[in-house]
């Protein structure tokens, strides 16, 4: 069933002025989370999908099994792009339901497994995040350990290690040779702004500078972010999905080649992203039960407009 009030189309050659602003359209700004049953189009083919359980994508199937996909910007995807990696996870009869969020936190994703394990029928869930806890905001093994207990599960969970294109000689050589955002400020439409984040754009991350400082603090975050996942997962029987030794790069010449920025994959990459989650995943959750509340058969669209 398609359920998206919010249709917002867009003139053929429209332009922002900003990423905020295109961010806007479908991204609440007061509650930090996408805004349900939201189609954006332009020149008649439709740009991003946000369903009714405030997911990106198409509508589920309230009686099929879901992989539950939470993270951050990393998890969501470009929003240009016309699927995110976690569309590209197959899974025999099961959907995918992608509940990232650009922006948000470990403790919002805790909020959105929280809210979505009520309202679908999960067969397992996989996590992707930590960018926002590594070198800023709550940190450390004991807040991950802690936070990242709470997606108490029955079923099968994953979680990710971070991937970055930072290689160990960035920590002397820096990364400055690789910037390239000279059409940053231009205003863009959605086509120019996708070909750019395939093609051309390079940034460090946000607005930190790219210093050799900032580089080796990232690196060290990282290091110790995916040795604590790696070791969560070993005592508590979770799946562990190994992006950073499978995406970051071999060689230092290769930094931007799969990445526009430190920890933004380019859309080029996701199906590549999507089939190694499969295949670490499927032989844990082929014969896997799904794991249903007793909740689930009521109608997934009576809160339109939950925050998590």
């Amino acid at each position: 069933m398609q359920i998206f009030s919010r249709k917002i189309i867009l003139e053929e050659n429209e332009r922002f002025s900003s990423y905020e602003n295109w961010q806007k359209l479908y991204k609440s700004k007061e509650y930090g989370c996408l805004i349900p049953n939201t189609e954006i189009i332009q020149d008649r083919t439709t740009v991003l999908k946000i369903n009714s359980l405030g997911c990106r994508g198409e509508e589920i199937d309230p009686s099929k099994p879901s992989i539950l996909f939470l993270g951050d910007s990393t998890t969501f995807s470009v929003s240009f792009a016309s699927k995110s990696w976690p569309e590209y996870v197959t899974i025999p009869k099961c959907q995918i339901l992608n509940a990232g969020v650009e922006g948000i936190n470990i403790d919002m994703c805790v909020k959105r497994y929280q809210h979505l394990s009520a309202h679908a029928v999960i067969a397992a869930v996989v996590v992707y995040t930590g960018w926002h806890n590594i070198i800023y905001g709550d940190r450390g093994e004991t807040y991950w350990r802690n936070a990242l207990s709470n997606i108490n599960f029955s079923g099968k969970v994953a979680f990710c290690s971070i991937a970055t294109c930072l290689t160990n000689e960035c920590r002397t050589l820096g990364v400055e040779r690789f910037l390239n955002e000279s059409r940053i400020h231009e205003k863009m439409n959605c086509r120019e702004y996708l070909k750019d984040m395939e093609e051309n754009y390079f940034n460090f991350w946000s607005d930190i500078p790219p210093s050799l400082e900032n580089i080796n603090l990232i690196l060290d975050g990282i290091s110790s972010y995916n040795k604590f996942i790696k070791k969560f997962c070993q005592e508590n029987n979770h799946i562990f999905i190994d992006l950073e030794t499978m995406f970051t790069p071999s060689l230092y010449d290769h930094v931007p080649s799969d990445f526009y920025d430190v920890c933004h994959f380019r859309p080029s990459v996701y199906k590549s992203i999507g089939n190694f989650v499969a295949n670490t995943i499927a032989p844990h959750i082929s014969t896997v039960e799904s794991h249903k509340q007793e909740d689930t058969q009521n109608d997934l669209r009576k809160n339109m407009y939950s925050i998590f």
